[in-house]
């Protein structure tokens, strides 16, 4: 509970409504970004794991390349998180 005294809420941009609306906007932004972000670091994290392994079964060669490559890959994930 927020203790103040009553003058504290005469200023327009102090008014009980507007502190519960801002506060309630923080978490749901807080929300999506925290979801969104564990996600997509989860998906690419997978991806470049399960590539890796698949192509160092099949052939040394494809895994390096999959290796080098996978620096574009976590760059392009963060890039689309960000968007």
């Amino acid at each position: 509970m927020l203790y103040k005294q009553v003058a504290w809420f005469d200023r327009k941009e102090r008014a009980p409504g507007i502190i519960t609306n801002i506060l309630s906007e923080d978490i749901t932004n807080l929300n999506g970004l925290t979801t969104e972000t564990i996600a997509a670091i989860a998906e690419t994290l997978f991806v470049i794991t399960l590539g890796t392994l698949i192509s160092a079964y099949f052939d040394y060669r494809v895994c390096l390349v999959a290796i080098g490559f996978s620096p574009f890959i976590m760059a392009s994930s963060l890039i689309t998180t960000r968007l």
